[in-house]
């Protein structure tokens, strides 16, 4: 129960430890001010239309994911009708499965969007592959059909990675 807890705080003061920062001795230090910060957060969704729709983009895919996230232990336990034995290995293959399959699908995203050229497209086929999935995990009544829509609403996971480099040009 701890084990995470002690393994992050040992690898903080690891990391810490290791930490070597510049030496800023000497140097003027600029005064933080909160109007110039709250004004760099506001952009003008007329003059930069792609960051708008990719804020949008991501805002939504978050919030799908995080909703799944969120509400799964009483969607299996409800809708599934596990018991607890079994609820909690089926939370932890969900979550791996989730994470697990959008850490390596993820980077293929922006890959296969620089090989296209657009990335329109991309975002298009993630958020149907993120539908997809959203309807499986929900319309199939057994374990396996679960997981099967986990498989697919992670793969749809390159729409956030693909959105990444809106502002990039195709590499040559």
């Amino acid at each position: 129960m701890f084990i995470p807890a002690i393994l992050g705080a040992g690898l903080g003061l690891i990391f810490v430890a290791i930490l070597r920062e510049p030496d800023f001795a000497g140097q003027v230090r600029v005064k933080f001010d909160y109007g110039y910060f709250a004004r760099n957060l506001y952009f003008n969704p007329k003059k930069a239309p792609d960051f708008a729709w990719y804020l949008i983009s991501i805002f939504w895919a978050s919030v799908g994911i995080g909703v799944v996230i969120t509400f799964l232990v009483y969607f299996l336990q409800f809708e599934l009708k596990l018991d607890e034995n079994s609820l909690v290995s089926m939370v932890f293959k969900a979550t791996l499965i989730i994470n697990g399959t959008a850490s390596v699908v993820s980077p293929l995203g922006g890959t296969l969007a620089d090989r296209l050229g657009r990335r329109k497209p991309i975002v298009a086929a993630g958020a149907l592959l993120a539908s997809a999935g959203y309807a499986v995990m929900d319309a199939i009544v057994n374990s396996s059909g679960f997981l099967s829509g986990c498989v697919i609403l992670s793969v749809s996971a390159m729409v956030c990675y693909s959105a990444r480099r809106w502002h990039w040009r195709r590499r040559p």
